[in-house]
């Protein structure tokens, strides 16, 4: 098994023709700051880039919170325009999990949030 890493929040291991995607930002519940997504565009596009890797499983390195979304810490500390300028660089964390070009699974082993676990059909 090979392993490498992409800044500080992202992890490719791969196996065979298994590559995992891991999000390591655990203090922050892998909150995704502008540091993180770049470091996911990046490790996408290696991904994409490597015709040995058959599937990729998107994985997190927190049992308690699968990846809780934009870090919103860091975004209140923007300001309009910052927030204008950082757009593109979530945008392609995201897009670059959403085009890979192989099957890309995401393995969640976090709780439900309350509202899903909560959730009824409409027959009960």
């Amino acid at each position: 098994m090979s392993e490498q890493r992409f800044g500080e929040f992202v992890v490719v291991r791969r196996e065979g023709h298994v590559a995992e995607l891991v999000l390591d930002r655990p203090k922050a519940m892998n909150a995704v700051s502008s540091e993180m997504a770049r470091s996911l565009a990046a490790a996408c596009d290696a991904l994409a880039a490597d015709a040995a890797v058959r599937v990729t499983v998107l994985t997190s390195s927190n049992d308690r919170a699968f990846c809780v979304g934009a870090d919103l810490k860091e975004r209140n500390s923007f300001t309009d325009a910052e927030l204008v300028r950082q757009r593109p660089t979530a945008r392609a964390a995201y897009t670059g999990v959403l085009e890979l070009p192989m099957p890309t699974v995401a393995a969640v082993h976090a709780s439900p949030s309350a509202a899903a676990s909560s959730w009824r059909s409409p027959a009960t």
